[in-house]
């Protein structure tokens, strides 16, 4: 049961790490831009299709680092069951709309002037990202906290997951998912809009 929860906790840790890491990377990779990104307003390719291409360049690499971290993680645990699985799936889910959050934040605070990515970490809109994408975080954990404890118990008990279980487990993924997904569309389209009359 310890290394069980120890696993679950892992998920916030190592989405902390991806926080940072989005953060340092992909927040002001649009601002980093600088005067090439009038050529970019010229150029055919919409703003939207723009920000598409930049959150797949940066979401593989990220996607790796993630299931590098769960999957060492759970295998020094010793995880089987359900919790691997869950681990795995939340931890991937939680890096692509952290990345997406950056992307959108950094759309948003844009700084195509600044030439020290030191500084624009330091910035309004990077605290405003690092606040939310960690409450996001916080919030998806703390929901999930009791599906998974009841779960994972029943599972350590008699290897059997109960159909009740499996709705509340469902329940939290839905609401993690409707959540995340529109922080993700609103800031994706307060950035597209604010690119678009910079």
């Amino acid at each position: 049961f310890i290394t069980n929860l120890i696993s679950f906790l892992n998920i916030g840790i190592a989405g902390f790490i991806i926080t940072s890491l989005s953060a340092r990377f992909v927040f002001p990779s649009i601002g980093a831009e600088g005067g090439a990104f009038y050529h970019i307003m010229s150029s055919p390719i919409s703003i939207r299709r723009f920000l598409l291409y930049k959150y797949l360049f940066y979401v593989i690499p990220f996607t790796f680092l993630s299931l590098t971290l769960v999957i060492i993680s759970n295998r020094i645990l010793h995880i089987e069951g359900p919790m691997w699985w869950i681990s795995i799936f939340t931890n991937l889910f939680i890096t692509w709309i952290v990345v997406a959050l950056a992307l959108g934040f950094g759309a948003v605070y844009a700084d195509f002037k600044s030439e020290n990515k030191t500084v624009t970490m330091g910035s309004m809109g990077a605290i405003m990202f690092l606040l939310t994408a960690t409450a996001l975080q916080v919030v998806i954990i703390f929901i999930g906290a009791n599906p998974v404890y009841r779960i994972v118990r029943r599972w350590l008990n008699d290897h059997v997951l109960n159909l009740s279980d499996l709705y509340f487990l469902i329940a939290w993924v839905l609401i993690s998912v409707v959540i995340s997904l529109g922080l993700v569309i609103y800031y994706f389209r307060k950035g597209i809009h604010t690119l678009e009359n910079s």
